[in-house]
């Protein structure tokens, strides 16, 4: 390939006139009469050149020795120079230089659109091929787009599941359920257990493809399980707290605790009602003296009686301790499931509650 080269210095020498109006057109061919008009100018530009200074110039060009004097142009290369410039005036010559400019971006711009579009279209028609545990499944790339938050809906997650060798995503998983987990994405959301998959077996497929809560309890349904009733909460984090410890005992081991402290406590109480019944511990005083002589029909004054319980008898006494420490924790028990509870008339509207509060 020969690359024309163009001296600007010498100007003179091409036999272009860049003033000439006949030049404003577009640019003959190559095949024009250019080529001998400019090596006729180039000839008369140097009528005093010796045969012989020209033999001494080949003889260095022979020898391998760069001439000293500047390049001349050949024929090609004022052919060259010529459409260059007459292009180069077209440009300058006309009215609006930048309507052709922008006229092609603009075409350019809609074409790489079009192809980005076509792109697009073609990527969403892509199939996308999964092997469960060596049986293969082929499906299209905008099926699994309808769900783009489950494990094959989303790029970013199945990503980790590809394999580039074979060009397939590969899941060593329970393969009879994947016929479910693809009808789910080919229906639209509609779940169905395939007839010989467990029950377990297939809900934790659909956990492991993270079909979202919605699909688990809509398999649940289906399958006839009894919806569990939605556990009302403070919103408080503290009140939530002594919440779930005094009134869910299977929430945590703090509240087993305090659960077997009530259960204790109850026992303690009954026990104690029942052995202030018998007559080794019944106090012969509870009842004036008066009240006596009426059940009794007369008055026995060889009979001694006891002086009278003072305050401090009381006080001091077991039964009157014990019975005291149940009822306090009774009424703190009471108190604090009704401060911390979620809704006051849902805490009325229990029967327990009401007995608590009675005994």
């Amino acid at each position: 390939m020969e690359v024309p080269l163009v001296n600007f210095e010498n100007m003179d020498d091409v036999g272009i006139n860049l003033g000439d109006p006949s030049d404003s057109g577009y640019p003959t061919s190559p095949t024009s009469e250019a080529p001998d008009h400019n090596l006729l100018t180039h000839r008369l530009a140097s009528p005093h050149q010796s045969p012989r200074r020209g033999r001494r110039r080949r003889q260095s060009g022979q020898d391998g020795l760069s001439p000293s004097t500047p390049p001349t142009l050949t024929s090609k290369a004022n052919t060259s120079s010529g459409s260059l410039i007459s292009n180069l005036k077209l440009l300058i010559n006309s009215e609006s230089p930048t309507d052709s400019v922008f006229s092609k971006m603009q075409k350019d711009y809609y074409e790489t659109e079009d192809l980005f579009e076509k792109h697009c279209m073609e990527e969403k028609d892509e199939k996308v091929v999964i092997n469960i545990s060596g049986m293969m499944y082929e499906t299209l790339l905008s099926t699994l787009s309808k769900f783009p938050e489950t494990l094959l809906g989303d790029p970013m997650k199945r990503i980790n599941y590809f394999d580039p060798m074979r060009n397939e995503y590969f899941f060593d998983r329970n393969r009879p359920s994947f016929d479910g987990i693809l009808y789910y994405y080919q229906s639209g959301g509609r779940l169905r257990r395939p007839a010989n998959v467990p029950l377990d077996v297939f809900a934790n497929e659909i956990v492991f493809y993270e079909l979202g809560y919605e699909a688990l309890e809509q398999f649940r349904e289906d399958e006839g399980f009894i919806k569990e009733p939605e556990v009302l909460l403070p919103t408080n984090e503290l009140q939530r707290q002594f919440w779930l410890l005094f009134e869910y005992p299977e929430s945590s081991s703090a509240a087993k605790s305090v659960a077997l402290v009530s259960v204790f406590v109850i026992v303690i109480s009954i026990f104690i009602f029942c052995l202030e019944t018998l007559p080794e511990f019944r106090d012969d005083h509870e009842f004036p003296p008066a009240f006596t002589q009426m059940i009794n029909g007369s008055q026995d004054k060889s009979v001694a009686r006891p002086p009278p319980k003072t305050a401090m008898s009381y006080i001091t006494d077991p039964f009157f301790i014990v019975e005291t420490v149940c009822i306090i924790w009774f009424c703190f028990e009471v108190c604090v499931r009704f401060l911390v509870c979620p809704s006051k008339s849902d805490f009325f509207n229990n029967i327990m509650n009401i007995i608590d509060i009675v005994s």
